[in-house]
């Protein structure tokens, strides 16, 4: 897999930041609902460090109103989503990607 040049890195945390402002802002945030596959969560990426504040973090996340995860256990048939990626969005009129 190629590296993505730093301005486009750069661009993608940019996005990023801008969504996760979105979600936590106070007045009318931005409602965010995913399903993840259990297996991600245990797929080493960054130090044990990393991994626990990273799974810190969705815990934290997941205490908001607004923010839905939802987990799919491994132990379950495979669902036809986990086929590939797809999304429903829908931002009440404001977008949480920036125009370039």
């Amino acid at each position: 897999m190629a590296l993505s040049p730093p301005a486009e890195v750069l661009r993608r945390v940019e996005v990023r930041m801008t969504r996760q402002l979105l979600l936590l802002q106070e007045d009318s945030p931005l409602r965010f609902w995913t399903i993840i596959n259990e297996s991600v969560l245990h797929q080493q990426v960054g130090s044990p460090e990393v991994m626990a504040a990273q799974c810190a973090k969705l815990a934290e996340l997941s205490e908001r109103d607004n923010v839905t995860i939802q987990v799919l256990p491994s132990t379950k048939a495979a669902h036809p989503a986990t086929a590939g990626q797809f999304a429903i969005h829908s931002d009440r009129g404001r977008s949480a990607f920036p125009r370039r």
